[in-house]
């Protein structure tokens, strides 16, 4: 099958691609351009686990998507209960989760969805056509947004800090379980606790960063070519306490500290 880009024309188009496919980014739709007041989210939905999920969509690259997206989680944090009511799948209880989706991101967009401390998904598309243009579809990709590590903290917290932002018990002991096994890989491991998430390395050399939010987190690795030269970083996403995606960045930890460990 011959498949090539395509850039849909307009954003209702990409939206009528999107909601054919809210399964690939395991969401379900509530409903398509819900109205309260003045405000008129994209995609009211849910998750698997019966979260309220608004998403904002954005054609292309648009500074905007931050602006409108944060209305519209608002204004769904402030008549969540009244959503329940009318639709009795919606667990008001639990925080919205907001969902961007757009073509790109600009640098200073990434640094204000770093700093955003909510419930939130950021996504990436790409539409694809068949080259006998017989049918159009999309793939999503998320996004993983890094602090700078450039950036000093004002504060520098504990470890105890970061733990304190999970909402689920089982991830928190899924977190300290995968900070302890990485810790006896090698007594040389230091642990930094820094503003934005943990840092990780041996004897200088960085092996692995963990980035925390309330319901996931993110535990990132690093791969370096034979002369200690950064290549790629390999992450997984633990959410609810799963950890069978870890492993493979478990043994990227491993082959730095054998790397560093061969070295005269």
């Amino acid at each position: 099958m011959n498949i090539r880009p395509y850039k849909p024309k307009s954003e209702k188009e990409l939206h009528a691609l999107i909601k054919a496919n809210l399964d690939k980014i395991s969401l379900k739709l509530i409903q398509y351009e819900f109205k309260q007041g003045s405000d008129i989210p994209d995609f009211l939905c849910l998750d698997e686990d019966g979260k309220l999920t608004v998403i904002e969509v954005k054609l292309g690259v648009d500074k905007s998507i931050i602006m409108q997206g944060m209305r519209y989680y608002k204004m769904a944090e402030k008549y969540k209960y009244l959503i329940a009511k009318e639709y009795p799948e919606v667990r008001p209880n639990e925080e919205v989760n907001l969902v961007l989706i757009a073509e790109n991101y600009d640098d200073n967009t990434k640094n204000i969805i770093d700093h955003l401390d909510i419930q939130l998904n950021v996504f990436t598309y790409l539409s694809i056509i068949k080259e006998d243009n017989s049918e159009v579809g999309i793939t999503f990709t998320e996004v993983l947004i890094s602090p700078s590590e450039t950036l000093k903290p004002l504060i520098i917290p504990k470890i105890e800090d970061h733990i304190k932002k999970f909402t689920n018990p089982q991830l928190k002991s899924s977190y300290e379980r995968l900070l302890s096994t990485i810790k006896k890989l090698s007594p040389g491991i230091e642990v930094n606790p820094l503003q934005k998430y943990l840092g990780l390395k041996y004897k200088g050399r960085n092996i692995a960063t963990i980035h925390i939010r309330k319901s996931f987190f993110w535990l990132i690795s690093f791969k370096y070519d034979e002369e200690g030269k950064f290549e790629e970083k390999v992450y997984a996403k633990v959410v609810k306490g799963d950890e069978v995606e870890v492993n493979d960045v478990i043994d990227t930890i491993k082959n730095i500290i054998k790397k560093v460990d061969s070295k005269p």
